[in-house]
């Protein structure tokens, strides 16, 4: 399994990316409870960038550390379901 950025971006199309992008979201909205309301209202979405921002860390890595493993795990999950697909 990937574990740096450019190892993971060698394992990754276009296509494959998006769906590892929507599978994230999908997480982390299960996470914070389903939440009915506009993200757009309550602000999530812009926490979420900040957690996800790399700019400020002397280490490259997102602010929240845990998005970067929560990102690894979204990848993970599309890869089965695309191997359990295609078998």
């Amino acid at each position: 399994m990937p574990t740096s950025p450019n190892e993971l971006a060698e394992n990754l199309d276009e296509d494959t990316a998006f769906d590892v992008m929507r599978r994230f979201l999908h997480n982390w909205w299960e996470r914070s409870g389903r939440p009915d309301h506009s993200v757009f209202e309550q602000g999530d979405v812009l926490w979420l960038l900040s957690a996800c921002d790399r700019s400020m860390t002397a280490d490259g890595g997102p602010m929240d550390p845990a998005m970067w493993q929560d990102w690894l795990d979204a990848a993970a999950e599309v890869r089965r379901e695309r191997e359990l697909r295609s078998n």
